[in-house]
Formats: structure tokens, C-alpha cells, sequence
């Protein structure tokens, strides 16, 4: 089908939300209709950086303040724009090189502006790479801010002029308009596939693209998936209005190992897809190839994520075929991170296979990904325990290494989770985000500040710094490392040479970032690792342990922080147990509930029956008859109780916050349909962007569903239990109280209520047009799942909240935040635009740990 229209591309300003195509801006040459059905987009006005960004919680930007607010003017060619600090750049035209793309100053952070004309509305597909994100026609969709080339997005080009406000990324920039294929097809540019492998015949996973270029819901969809006689059908979820969904899909292992067993020697096995609507019609058929390995080769498995139902993979380094059993029982685990841009399947490559371990890669769910911290942290650790399940390898030598970035989560990982491995092995690694930007820290002296700041402690690495004090450690960099500089591992060797006894230090001469496999897989820092053995648990007589959030990391050895006095403050336990013939002596900082599993002592009786505990130097006496040697302590005002259970529904280990904590349990987002047409629109709008930035960032299938959807499918007119009526999935509620129907069902009692035109805070109110809100609860009639807002109090608020980083790694909000758009305007870097933030206390009530800017 060709497609005959009249298109004119022009670059100019655009303004306020009422105001997206409309302006009065003299057309620029450049634009090139090449056969009615392609648009490359080949001149621009570009703007440099009026704003600042980082990995904070806040930002500014004048452009985007100008959106918010509605107060866009179109520009012409030298006009100005005042930016927070004062500063002003202008607008200024550029034209595409050779290539077809766009290297410019003004497009590392600052602004590209384009228009299309066309004659009638249509639908098209916009390629576009090298942006943060761009708004089409005043709606967000998602950039491609690492240049990899995988982002499409379908996209409504109206009758009459169409805008494309492109937010800069690294300094380049290439877009064109497409027309789509068809309204619902594959999208073959981000596969997520697994290796077939000899000898094995269970069903694989894998994760396939598929498009909706349509105005409409695309529900009833189907992936049939074929190999040779075998067929395996996989429903997709229902797909937003001009979304996609990266579906899982089924393929027969039947078929898999029947194609490998028929064909001796093959090296790939084909796998026909084909995606089917709800009356049976083939939409589009794609075959797609899976490399065909044997066990003891070096392979990529996939599997289902818990954290959002997506297809994830994680590279394979085995022991070498014909390898004896290990003379010590099962083998090591080795689990190696890889550094930016590195794919996790290049990672387990660069490795030899070794008699003694598995070797397992994960990805942290993309090149670039979450930097193992969020989400990257929670893949790294569901890899963990599935290879760990699957190989059968030995609890008490797992070991933790990694490079460049993977290096910075050896470290952070390793603080955090130590209790997971016996030793870690950082190369060429960055402690902590502030110092490899070598930026200074200093404790804010606002209230405000302090709460963002503490929020932002699970980044800190240093915080949790005794707990390497269990862990061997090597740590391994080359001096004339001109990336991640070598200070980095000269100040960790002196933290450590102050406190630690099993550490070891090596810096290659001469050797800059990366010096071949060897980097990764040096002989020494293997021999280091082999040697390495963590106690077995129950069986160590004293524990030391820091968390800075009980939801991330809790547990060491015998003993479980369940509370905290300040939230994301460094919690510490310290454990000795001197039976038999003594107590248990326990000491804590910041904690205010904890689960000793008490073991069993020779001659001490069963779960430590007759045992005194003393607790910051308070004397109990525990008989140990309840719950088989379990013992809970309180602290009751300035006492320590000895406990029953806690209550689940209270903060702890399981789900205690903060915000960015509503994006996993195979999160649910949810469309709010009660609102005015326009917030109505921004609900559905919002939840798609939120979809495809996870999805860019973190190779993520979050569903979409209405606030119809989910009520009919919690009412039992929907989806069955596992689906998403299934109360322990997390669940993001778009829009405020009165534009989404599921606000009353799922936060009956919440503290917090966004309206039009103000947010409430227990008895506080606040008022507003402006205000864009994030908060957390706990989802009722669940232990693990919560419920997350995304709110504004009217279209400025609204907008407010389409920016705000929270799928940003080291950008971190505590449980409920409240901003205005003085944000962007503000010359100190955005705080001042935070109205309020906190921590809810334990039972989620909101308690004394709040800031409020002092005026407003």
C-alpha cells in the first residue's frame, strides 16, 4: 500500500499544551518526502541545555517549565531563552550531515524542535535515535538516549501541522516518520532469545516485540510459535493505543529437541512466529533462529521475571565437558556483572571454563540498565537463585565479581548482600555514583533536603562498609585507567587495610580500562576466589551486619532487621552467642524490630530453651518454647520486648518502601477513565511512556490495563487469579482520586489524597494546580505487593510528573514526594521545588518523618 499525502517539514517552537502544532514560525528547507510513505527529518532549530539533570530526584529545565505551564510561544530563528541560573541560549538552525543525523552541541541535554504538515491524519511510526525522549504533538514517548537503534514508536500525525520536540541526549540525533506495516505486527529489532540445547526438552521462553499501530486497544492477540510439528500458543496482553508490548512467548521444547535430534550437527534450529488475532487471522509471521549449543558449551538461557512477568536471559559459562565431579561436592557459582554497553552473554564469553564453577552472566536487564542498582540489583540476585537452583552449586562458595560498572555493583552488591557470597572481586569498579562524578558531597541543611538525601543512601556504598569485613575481597585495576580512574581502588584498598583481614590488591602496570579477558578472568583473582569458603549458615557464633533498607537486604546469618527507627539511616545488629554455658548478647543501632532464628547449641538445648538475652545491655530471659527457637524483639519506647510475630502488614523485609518499590511483583499499570477527556488522555499517555522507558531501560513488559479492566477482574467479571486480579501483584494507579476508579478500592484509609487542585498529607493540606505527587502503600490483603500513585492536581501538575527520573538509577524518592514547577525554574538545582517528602512510620501511618518547604 503506498500512501500519497502532501507533507512539509518545518522547524519551530511549539506552545502550551493548547497550542502543539499551531505557531506562526517561517518554514526551513530540509524536509524530504522521499515515496509518500517515508519522512527524514533533515533540519532543525535546535537550543542549547537551559537546565540542569544528574541522578537526583529533581532537575530544571526552562523549556519543559514552558510546557508545564502552558506558556510556550512559537520562536523564531535568535530568539532567547532565559534559563534558571540566568543564563540564555538561542534558538538556532542546523541541518543534517551526510548521514541523515544531526551532531550538534545544543543536543547533549538542550532541545531539537521539528514539524510535519500533512493533508489528512494517519498513523505512522517514528525511528528516531540519540534522544532523552521527545514529545509528538505534546505527548511523551519514549527516546533512545544510547544511540542502540532499537526504538520505535507508533504515533498519530494529525491533519494540519504536527510538532516533534526532541529532549537531547549525548550530542546527535536521527529521526524519521515511517508507515507502519500493518496495525498489529512483530517489531524484530529487540529479541530476547534463548540457545537451544542439546539434550534438554523443556519449553523455552522468549521475548518478541509486537505493535499496535492502531487508535484503538489491541486485546485477543496471539503468538504461535512453531517447530516442525510442535506448536505452543501464547496470549498477549491487551496493548494501549499506539503502544507495544514485549510479549513472552512459548517455544516447544518437543520441537526444539526433535529439529536438533533430526538434523546431527545442526548449529541452528528455525522457530516460525505467527501473530494471530482473536478470530484466527495471521497479522504477520516472522521466523526467527535459535543457536543450537550443548550443555557444556558457553550458552544464554532465558526465563520468566518475576519482577515484571518480561523475558530476561542470563549467559552461561560451564565447566568444561568431560570435567570430573568437584573433590569438595557441588561446584562454585561464580556471578560476573558486566560493565556499560556490554551485553551479559559477552560478559560469560570472556571467561575460560573452570573445573571447579559456574560461571553466570547476568544482564542488569539491559548494556546500559540500572547500573546493578533497582532494578539491575534485582535481576542480578532472581539470577542468582534460579542458576543457583538449576546447577545445583554450592551455597557456601558463591562469589561475586565484575568490571567498569559491573565493578561499582561487585561493590555495592557485595555491601548490600553479603550474606549471599563468600568472596567479591571488584575490577576496574567505582565505588558509588558522587565519586566517579567526582562530586562533593555535602548533608543538606534543609529539612527537605535531608529526607531526599537519606532516600538516596541505598546508593551509598560506604554506609554499609563492615559488612566486607565477612568476605574475602580482591580488588583489581590497571593504573593508567583513563575511564574509571585507578583513586577509585587505591581509596578502597586504604578503607579496607583499616579493618579487614582477607583482602588482597592488585594494580597492573601500564594497564588502562580494559586489557582483554584477562581483566576479568585474571588467574590470581580466581585462585583468590576458589580459596574462599562463607560459614555455613547457623553455624557462626558472632554476626555484624549493616542494611540501609530491610527491603533490599535484611537477613545475615541468624538474625533478621525488620525495623528501623529512621528509614534508609544504616541499621546495624551485632549478634554473640556465647551458649553453652553463656547468653546471646546483642547490640543495634537504628533498629527497632528483629528475628533471631536462635540454632542449636551442643548442651544448650533445643532453640536455646532457658536463654538469657541481653539487648543493648537490657537483660530477657527467653524460654524458647514458642516457634521452635524463634525469638522477636521490639523495642517499646526505649525498652526491648521479647515479641510475637510481626505483623506483616507493618514495614519490613518484604515491602517497606520507598517509592521506586511499586515497580516489581509483576507491576500493574493502571489507566485512570474517570477523568475529563484531557486527563483521561494524560492517564493513558503517561502509562505508555512509563511502559516504554522501562521497557527501553530495562528490557521491561509492564501491563497496562484500565481502571474498568481491574475493578471487573477484582469483582471476578475478569481475568482469573494469577492475572491481574491476582492481589500480590504491585499495582501504579495514574491520575488523582477523582480520574481513577480503582483509588477508592485499593487506598480505602491512605493518609494521602490528590484531588483537583490539592493534595492532603494526614492533617496538612496543600493547594494547587501545579503539584505533581508519587507515593507508595501497601496493597490491601497482600504481604509483598503495593500500591503506587502517579498524581497531579490539575494539567500543570499532570505534567509535572511525566519527567520526574524515577526509572533513573541513583535518582531516588522516599515514600510520598510532592513537587510544584517551581522545580524547573529553581536556580539551586530544583529542591526548593519540593513542597513535602517522607518516610511513613512502620505501620504506614504518616508519622514525624516529614519535611515541608518552609513557604510556598
Amino acid at each position: 500500500m503506498r500512501w500519497t499525502c502532501v507533507l512539509a517539514l518545518w522547524a519551530v517552537m511549539v506552545v502550551g499544551a493548547g497550542a502543539w502544532g499551531a505557531g506562526g514560525a517561517t518554514p526551513l528547507a530540509g524536509g524530504a518526502l522521499q515515496d509518500g510513505n517515508v519522512i527524514e527529518i533533515r533540519s532543525l532549530l535546535v537550543l542549547g541545555r537551559v537546565g540542569s539533570s544528574g541522578r537526583s530526584p529533581v532537575y530544571t529545565d526552562a523549556v519543559e517549565h514552558a510546557v508545564v505551564t502552558g506558556t510556550w510561544e512559537p520562536p523564531s530563528e535568535g530568539d532567547e531563552v532565559v534559563g534558571p541560573g540566568g543564563g540564555a541560549q538561542s534558538w538556532r538552525r542546523i541541518e543534517a550531515g551526510e548521514d541523515g543525523g544531526f551532531r550538534d552541541r545544543a543536543l547533549a541535554g538542550g532541545w531539537g524542535l521539528a514539524m510535519v504538515e500533512s493533508d489528512r491524519e494517519r498513523v505512522m511510526l517514528l525511528e528516531a535515535r540519540g534522544h532523552r525522549f521527545v514529545y509528538v504533538n505534546g505527548e511523551a514517548r519514549v527516546g533512545d538516549v544510547y544511540d542502540l537503534g532499537n526504538t520505535v514508536v507508533a504515533v498519530r500525525v494529525r491533519a494540519g501541522m504536527n510538532t516533534l520536540l526532541f529532549k537531547g541526549g549525548r550530542g546527535g540525533l536521527r529521526a524519521r516518520l515511517v508507515a507502519p506495516p500493518g496495525q498489529a505486527f512483530f517489531e524484530g529489532r529487540d529479541l530476547t532469545l534463548p540457545d537451544a540445547i542439546r539434550g534438554e526438552v523443556e519449553d523455552l521462553w522468549a521475548g518478541v516485540q509486537v505493535m499496535n499501530a492502531s487508535e484503538g486497544w489491541r486485546e485477543g492477540l496471539v503468538v504461535r510459535a512453531r517447530v516442525g510439528g510442535a506448536v505452543a500458543q501464547t496470549p498477549v496482553a491487551a496493548i494501549v493505543p499506539l503502544g507495544s508490548f514485549k510479549a513472552p512467548v512459548r517455544i516447544p521444547g518437543a520441537g526444539i529437541a526433535a529439529a536438533i535430534s533430526g538434523a546431527d550437527g545442526a548449529e541452528r534450529v528455525a522457530v516460525q512466529l505467527e501473530l494471530v488475532d482473536a478470530g484466527g487471522a495471521v497479522l504477520d509471521a516472522r521466523t526467527v533462529e535459535l543457536r543450537v549449543r550443548g550443555a557444556s558449551d558457553k550458552h544464554v538461557r532465558t526465563f520468566v521475571s518475576g519482577i515484571d512477568g518480561s523475558v530476561q536471559y542470563y549467559g552461561v559459562t560451564p565447566p568444561p565437558a568431560g570435567a570430573g565431579s568437584d573433590g569438595d561436592g557441588a561446584r562454585a557459582m561464580i556471578l560476573t556483572l558486566h560493565g556499560a554497553s556490554v551485553e551479559g552473554s559477552g560478559q560469560a564469553a570472556a571467561y575460560g571454563q573452570k573445573e571447579w564453577a559456574w560461571i553466570v552472566a547476568p544482564t542488569n536487564r539491559r548494556p546500559y540498565g540500572f547500573d546493578w542498582e533497582d532494578w539491575g540489583r534485582m535481576d542480578a540476585m532472581e539470577v542468582l537463585d534460579l542458576a543457583s537452583s538449576r546447577f545445583g552449586t554450592d551455597p557456601a562458595r558463591t562469589y561475586l565479581t565484575g568490571h567498569s560498572m559491573g565493578g561499582h555493583g561487585t561493590w555495592i552488591l557485595g555491601a548490600q548482600m553479603a550474606p549471599r557470597f563468600a568472596a567479591i572481586a571488584p575490577s576496574a569498579g567505582w565505588r558509588d555514583f558522587w565519586s566517579y562524578a567526582a562530586r562533593a558531597e555535602a548533608t543538606p541543611e534543609d529539612d527537605v533536603g535531608r529526607v531526599l538525601w537519606r532516600a538516596a543512601n541505598v546508593s551509598r556504598t560506604l554506609l554499609m562498609e563492615p559488612n566486607y569485613a565477612g568476605l574475602g575481597v580482591y580488588v583489581l585495576h590497571g593504573d593508567a585507567d583513563d575511564n574509571v580512574p585507578v583513586e577509585q581502588a587505591r581509596f578502597m584498598r586504604e578503607r579496607l587495610g583499616a579493618f579487614h583481614a582477607n583482602f588482597a590488591y592488585y594494580e597492573r602496570a601500564g594497564a588502562g580500562h580494559w586489557w582483554g579477558n584477562q581483566c576479568v578472568d585474571w588467574p590470581a583473582l580466581m585462585e583468590f576466589l576458589a580459596r574462599n569458603r562463607r560459614e555455613e549458615l547457623g553455624r557462626d557464633r558472632s554476626i555484624d551486619f549493616v542494611t540501609v533498607d530491610p527491603g533490599i537486604s535484611a537477613t545475615s546469618g541468624w538474625a533478621t532487621i525488620d525495623g528501623q527507627a529512621v528509614a534508609r539511616e544504616a541499621s546495624r545488629v551485632r549478634v554473640r552467642d556465647a551458649r553453652p554455658g553463656g547468653g546471646i548478647e546483642v547490640t543495634t543501632e537504628n533498629v527497632t524490630r528483629l528475628t533471631l532464628a536462635v540454632p542449636t547449641r551442643e548442651a544448650g538445648g533445643e532453640g536455646g530453651a532457658g536463654t538469657r538475652v541481653v539487648v543493648d545491655g537490657q537483660s530477657l530471659e527467653w524460654t524458647g518454647d514458642r516457634d521452635e527457637g524463634v525469638l522477636w524483639l521490639a523495642l517499646v519506647g526505649e525498652a526491648w520486648r521479647i515479641a510475637t510475630p510481626f505483623d506483616p502488614d507493618w514495614k519490613g523485609p518484604a515491602r517497606g518502601g520507598a517509592f521506586k518499590e511499586a515497580f516489581a511483583h509483576r507491576v500493574l499499570l493502571v489507566v485512570g477513565t474517570r477523568g475529563t477527556p484531557e486527563e483521561n488522555a494524560w492517564a493513558l499517555a503517561k502509562a505508555r511512556y512509563d511502559a516504554e522507558t522501562f521497557w527501553y531501560r530495562g528490557n521491561g513488559a509492564m501491563r497496562i490495563v484500565t481502571d474498568e479492566m481491574l475493578l471487573a477482574a477484582l469483582d471476578g467479571g475478569g481475568e482469573a487469579a494469577g492475572g491481574i486480579a491476582d492481589p500480590d501483584r504491585s499495582v501504579v494507579l495514574y491520575g488523582h482520586r477523582a480520574m481513577n476508579a480503582a483509588w477508592d478500592r485499593l487506598l480505602a484509609g491512605c493518609p494521602i489524597v490528590v484531588e483537583g487542585g490539592r493534595v492532603a498529607v494526614g492533617g496538612r493540606e496543600v493547594a494547587g494546580g501545579d503539584l505533581a505527587c508519587l507515593f507508595l502503600r501497601p496493597r490491601p490483603g497482600s504481604g509483598v505487593a503495593s500500591v503506587g500513585v502517579v498524581a497531579g492536581t490539575g494539567a500543570a501538575g499532570l505534567r509535572l510528573a511525566e519527567q520526574l527520573p524515577y526509572f533513573v538509577s541513583g535518582a531516588h524518592y522516599p515514600d510520598w514526594t510532592i513537587i510544584d514547577s517551581s522545580m524547573l525554574m529553581d536556580s539551586g538545582g530544583g529542591r526548593a521545588g519540593v513542597v513535602g517528602c517522607g518516610f511513613f512510620a512502620e505501620d504506614w501511618s504518616v508519622g514525624s518523618d516529614t519535611a515541608w518547604r518552609e513557604a510556598r
